[in-house]
């Protein structure tokens, strides 16, 4: 399961939403909210995680936090 809270700083008591796998699934949100997955029990997660930013970055240092 995915878990999604209504919060963007580490407080696991706020409300979420947790969506379950489901073949050929598609779930888009926002990564800067927390968020976290459950342990997998059978079978293997995959996942893809893309950015997207509003601005060119002006140098590849950026990228580094």
């Amino acid at each position: 399961y995915l878990k999604i809270w209504d919060t963007y700083n580490v407080d696991t008591s706020s409300p979420y939403e947790l969506i379950k796998a489901k073949y050929n699934r598609l779930v888009i949100f926002d990564a800067g909210k927390l968020h976290a997955v459950t342990e997998v029990t059978k079978g293997k997660r995959k996942a893809i995680a893309i950015n997207l930013w509003d601005d060119y970055l002006s140098n590849q240092d950026e990228l580094l936090y």
